[in-house]
């Protein structure tokens, strides 16, 4: 098909099998054409489906407020269907063309984005598509769209390239593999820093982002909280960690470094260590019982397995620990979450040991998680979380730095 000279770290020939994938699971669906939306532009969370499709990320600063010069800032849309390779609307010039797998002509820079959308759809034989995205395309745009184009039926599908993407490639898979060294040695420096204390919050943090860094990763957020923070996800809200709060001997210290590390691939280990390394037993055997429930459950996990019986072992073990609830308890109900391009479902939620639809089954290769955060008025918050590959042969561990720093 296409065999252009790029620098891109995935080869063309993954993009044309992603764009064939989405082409079935749109004739499965009934679908001709799609409209795939994305929002980059410094955030990531909602870039994946493009990124996914065609490697594009915007370096625009955010979604700029809309102006006689500009509008849809961030954003970026793909028409693919029919027998011609896909098309984009981009919100950036210039875009390094050996960084895309799709030939220049088919990628068009248009600063009133949604206009260029409108006129790219118009040139195609489209009455009915789907719409990808309409969980964040903002509500003004959706309206511009439908006026320009009154004669296009556009039908809600956002699921519709998530659902490609949990299938992993061999090649998304050793992307993982460089992910878990990276994150690994982040999070070694973290424990470590964490554990001789006399350094504040914000210090561990740099050294980890540092360390990440430079390992040719990136992280999103770098939340650690201790002594007064303890209880809260974040030590600061806005930062992820206070730049005020030093680290003492015998504080509990939870520790997250995540965000889309490597080629827009999400990964999230976390510890839970005490300065100083010993601390009292309450607080070990509050770690430990953190530890034990993400090691059982990973371990647990296989191909063909029923969420249910994972998340009933989850209520299980949780139950045994009389354990109560702090605010990252209160936020995440969970044991566990896929990992991709953003976090992915299914989502091992506690809720769904009883599930009331669905019962998903873990399959081969997917790249998972399995976190807890557990609380003890009087002695402290623990939280832990591993990533690894799922096979029937015994799961593949992504995050190595050690659970415990005695």
């Amino acid at each position: 098909m296409n065999h252009k000279e790029t620098t891109m770290y995935f080869p063309i020939d993954e993009y044309e099998t992603r764009w064939s994938n989405v082409l079935e699971a749109m004739r499965q669906r009934g679908f001709d054409w799609a409209l795939i939306w994305g929002r980059s532009g410094g955030t990531f969370e909602r870039c994946n489906d493009i990124l996914y499709l065609s490697n594009y990320y915007s370096s625009q600063s955010g979604h700029e407020y809309d102006s006689p010069e500009w509008m849809g800032v961030s954003f970026s849309a793909m028409v693919i269907g029919g027998q011609d390779l896909p098309e984009m609307v981009v919100d950036e010039p210039d875009f390094p063309a050996d960084l895309l797998p799709l030939p220049a002509s088919n990628v068009t820079w248009e600063p009133h984005l949604i206009e260029g959308v409108a006129k790219l759809i118009r040139s195609k034989p489209i009455s009915r598509i789907a719409m990808v995205g309409t969980d964040f395309l903002p509500v003004k745009y959706a309206r511009l769209l439908e006026a320009e184009l009154p004669d296009v039926e556009f039908v809600e599908a956002d699921d519709l390239v998530r659902e490609v993407r949990k299938q992993k490639s061999p090649r998304e898979l050793d992307c993982y593999r460089e992910i878990g060294v990276k994150v690994t040695a982040a999070m070694d420096v973290m424990v470590q820093a964490a554990s001789k204390g006399g350094v504040t919050q914000a210090e561990v943090a740099a050294l980890g982002t540092a360390e990440l860094m430079r390992h040719g990763g990136v992280p999103h957020m770098v939340p650690v909280s201790s002594g007064p923070t303890m209880f809260n996800h974040c030590g600061d809200p806005i930062l992820g960690f206070s730049p005020n709060v030093m680290l003492e001997e015998g504080d509990m210290v939870r520790m997250w470094i995540y965000g889309p590390v490597y080629q827009g691939y999400w990964s999230d280990p976390g510890r839970t260590v005490i300065v100083g390394g010993k601390g009292t037993a309450r607080q070990r055997q509050l770690i430990e019982n953190a530890n034990h429930i993400i090691t059982t459950l990973m371990n647990e996990i296989r191909p063909g397995r029923r969420f249910s019986e994972i998340a009933a072992l989850g209520n299980e073990l949780r139950a045994s620990m009389d354990t109560e609830e702090d605010q990252p308890g209160k936020m995440w109900p969970i044991y566990g979450h896929g990992v991709g391009l953003f976090w992915e479902d299914p989502w091992l939620t506690a809720a769904a040991a009883n599930p009331t639809g669905e019962d998903p089954v873990f399959h081969e290769g997917q790249t998972y998680s399995t976190e807890t955060f557990l609380h003890w008025s009087g002695v402290g918050s623990a939280g832990a979380e591993q990533n690894f590959i799922v096979w029937n042969d015994g799961n593949e561990l992504l995050t190595t730095t050690d659970l415990v720093n005695w």
